[in-house]
């Protein structure tokens, strides 16, 4: 079988197209099927018919078309490439041979690298897009972000060594003191990345970021030009207790300097007199004759011990309400109701008046 010979698709404009192909015929009628069920707009299915008419003329069965011939010639054209592949492998005609984006960066980021750093790497990128054994796959923007913080560090040791076997713990110190910030705790978390899957797989004998703290870092937030909640603006724009302009902590005083911040404001806890102090209540004893009852001899009721006030004492009671009587000559009062047992408060719904 002899090789199918590359075609150029460039060569071709729409007004050679050939409209009445049968293949062309099919194409459209899958288009238009594809174009119902994902809902493709007006625009878009004259663009892929447009497509199909240019790719599909001069077709002869049993070719591939390939997608490394027909991207240029689509995007030269404003032709979108990627509804055209899709009616394309609904055929069956189309063969995928274009290299995947992240192929390409990797190559492009991992270039200048000595030959065993290099591999080394390589080898933990894929591991990070693809998982391992014991390891999950890591999303596509970690990954990239991972290479990226840890290139700089690789270029610098490709200059005086070949794998990374070679990097001491003193080259790692030296390294990260040039970084400051978010920079030197982003590319210090991915270095130990690096390193810790090369001491895991056998690649090193030691891991020369092990013991080294990555450390926080604050950021600073702009200050205010205006009160917040009625909190006045001290001199230089900023409140008390900003991230800005942290208090300080406590520690050694320092000679011809206060020992706390100018702004900071003092708190106290407020000291009260010992007459003012909340005390517990004593505890209620019960009454003799309430004690008695419990003891287990019946409890007498109220009213028949109730004793006459003086002649000389005002009544404090008015007897001609009915709720002010005594107990025994309540005009409620129900038999066979103790009359010394506490009357019961009527039941009442929230937000209706017990009287008219």
């Amino acid at each position: 079988m002899f090789e199918q010979i590359p075609r150029d698709y460039s060569r071709l404009t729409l007004a050679d197209a050939d409209l009445a192909g049968p293949w062309l015929t099919w194409a459209k009628y899958l288009a238009h099927r594809l174009a119902e069920a994902r809902g493709w707009g007006r625009n878009i299915r004259f663009a892929v018919n447009r497509g199909l008419a240019l790719v599909l003329t001069g077709y002869i069965e049993g070719d591939v078309i390939r997608h490394t011939e027909i991207f240029t010639p689509l995007r030269a054209l404003d032709l979108p490439v990627g509804h055209t592949v899709t009616v394309l492998e609904e055929m069956g005609i189309f063969e995928d041979d274009s290299e995947p984006s992240f192929e390409r960066w990797l190559a492009a980021r991992l270039e200048g690298l000595a030959p065993g750093i290099r591999s080394e790497a390589e080898r933990w990128t894929r591991i990070l897009r693809d998982g391992g054994p014991r390891s999950l796959p890591r999303r596509q923007g970690t990954v990239w972000l991972y290479l990226n913080r840890v290139r700089p560090a690789l270029l610098d040791w490709s200059n005086s060594y070949d794998h990374l076997r070679e990097v001491t713990r003193d080259d790692v110190l030296t390294y990260i003191k040039t970084l400051h910030g978010h920079q030197r705790h982003d590319q210090l978390v991915a270095l130990r990345s690096l390193f810790g899957w090369a001491k895991r797989n056998g690649l090193i004998f030691r891991n020369p970021t092990s013991r080294i703290k990555v450390g926080q870092y604050e950021v600073r937030r702009a200050a205010t030009t205006r009160a917040r909640k009625g909190r006045p603006l001290r001199r230089g724009g900023h409140h008390p207790g900003d991230a800005a302009h942290p208090r300080p902590r406590g520690g050694p005083r320092r000679p011809g300097r206060p020992d706390r911040h100018p702004h900071a404001r003092r708190r106290r806890p407020r000291q009260l007199p010992a007459d003012h102090r909340r005390t517990r209540p004593p505890a209620r004893r019960p009454h003799p004759e309430a004690a008695a009852g419990l003891a287990g001899a019946p409890a007498q009721p109220v009213a028949e011990h109730r004793e006459p006030p003086p002649a000389d004492q005002q009544p404090d009671r008015q007897l001609h309400r009915p709720r002010q009587q005594p107990l025994d000559q309540r005009c409620d009062a129900r038999p066979g109701r103790d009359p010394g047992e506490t009357p019961r408060r009527p039941p009442t719904r929230r937000g209706q008046g017990q009287g008219p």
